[in-house]
């Protein structure tokens, strides 16, 4: 029946084929499938993809216990029934290209013998935890969707682009049991060779936990929320990773003074995001981050004084960033983008501080500001003078493309012994003792 101009399956018919295993039913007009698939017990494969009018498919579902392939891509399906959970035998679940279902059933883990689960380019945010239970799995296609597994993922041996140390963590039933139990963590996959997958920690740490050294010391790419970032107790860990490629640091307190990055250590960073909520509070010493590439600073609500009024030390020292080639500020556009940013003068200083030190700098830099269009400095060898390219606007979405999920606030614990409450976002600053 592929490529017909039907719009629906006679019930009549689809009811007294007892023996069928292949049923091909891509037509675009197609709206439903009848309850009465359920009784095609001999069935292997069901094909709708390509069925544009489909948006649900039958409880019924459920019954194909031989099913082994289903494929529903390229569909407007909004959502999969519980009951596809029944489907012990399946083997491949095709949803590619159905950029409505934004979630799978939390069922979805019962499928013990799925090896292939692709979601490319579905609306998918996010995963169930219950996805720890598909122990055959083998393919996780997640291409223009997410890019964060739950932490539970990280026990399906079978499964491509999980990291190895997090493998290994599994391993270790008292590390997962006791140190890790309390723990929100998200595990970023690896797409494809030579990508940093690594670790979010999603849960508020007053320091780099010691677990992360001890453990985790080998990952490529760390996303974690803390409160104080000391030379000593938390530097020294971070920047002894050896293949720490990609970091990001949520810094829920405002550090009293600057945070200084010395010359030591990060020897293969190229990628660091700061997020604050304030002005930038790093400074960069000479021989800082050698390999460092990217540089990008993250901030959403605030309305203190400018820089000066702050003690904040008015250099960040890009010049000391010998690999540096793009600056970026990542904001909300309302407040601090394009011509709104008037509303904010201190971010507006600090803004054109960074410009203005990313015009000196002597490599060729890419600065860029939400809401604004990329500016292009040329190196100093070449030209003293910026030059806009007039060719982009900056997507306004924290974290566009970083593969970073946006966690809700409710799911942190609180009052916690290391530990402490999400601060909320009605734009309100906390600053060291």
């Amino acid at each position: 029946m592929s490529g017909t101009d039907i719009t629906e399956l006679p019930r009549e018919i689809i009811g007294r084929l007892k023996k069928l295993k292949t049923l091909d039913v891509m037509c675009p007009g197609l709206r439903e499938l009848p309850r009465e698939i359920g009784d095609l017990q001999h069935l292997e494969t069901l094909d709708l993809g390509g069925s544009e009018g489909m948006t649900t498919l039958p409880r019924e579902i459920g019954k194909l216990q031989h099913l082994k392939t289903l494929k529903a891509c390229w569909t407007w399906i909004t959502k999969l029934p519980s009951e596809i959970g029944n489907l012990q035998n399946l083997e491949t679940l095709d949803l590619i290209y159905s950029p409505r279902l934004t979630e799978l059933p939390r069922e979805i883990g019962n499928l013990q013998n799925l090896e292939r689960l692709l979601l490319s380019a579905t609306g998918v945010v996010k995963l169930p935890r219950e996805i720890g239970g598909l122990k055959k799995l083998k393919i996780l296609d997640l291409n223009e969707t997410i890019g964060v597994l739950p932490w539970e993922a990280g026990q399906l041996s079978k499964l491509e682009g999980v990291p190895e140390c997090v493998r290994q963590a599994w391993k270790n039933s008292d590390l997962v049991s006791c140190v890790l139990a309390t723990e929100i963590l998200f595990i970023k996959m690896l797409r494809f060779e030579g990508d940093t997958g690594g670790l979010i920690v999603g849960t508020k740490h007053m320091h780099i936990p010691q677990w992360i050294k001890d453990h985790f010391n080998d990952l490529r790419s760390l996303d974690i929320r803390i409160c104080k970032l000391e030379e000593e107790q938390d530097l020294k860990i971070l920047r002894e990773m050896p293949h720490l490629g990609d970091l990001t640091l949520r810094l829920e307190v405002v550090p009293r003074d600057p945070i200084t990055i010395s010359g030591e250590g990060f020897p293969r960073l190229y990628g660091l995001v700061v997020d604050s909520r304030v002005p930038p509070v790093v400074t960069f010493q000479e021989g800082a981050m050698p390999m460092l590439d990217m540089l990008v600073f993250e901030f959403q609500f605030y309305g203190g004084p400018p820089p000066a009024a702050n003690k904040v030390d008015p250099q960040l020292g890009i010049k000391h960033l010998g690999c540096l080639r793009w600056v970026e500020f990542r904001c909300n556009e309302e407040w601090y983008g394009g011509a709104a940013e008037s509303r904010s003068p201190c971010m507006s200083d600090m803004i054109d501080m960074a410009r203005k030190e990313a015009q000196e700098h002597p490599n060729k830099i890419y600065f860029l500001v939400t809401g604004r269009e990329k500016e292009e400095f040329a190196a100093i060898k070449e030209s003293a003078q910026a030059s806009s390219s007039g060719t982009s606007k900056i997507d306004d979405t924290p974290n566009s493309g970083s593969g970073e999920i946006q966690e809700e606030e409710e799911t942190f614990p609180r009052n916690e012994s290391g530990k402490v409450s999400g601060s909320g976002t009605t734009g309100e600053i906390q600053e060291e003792a």
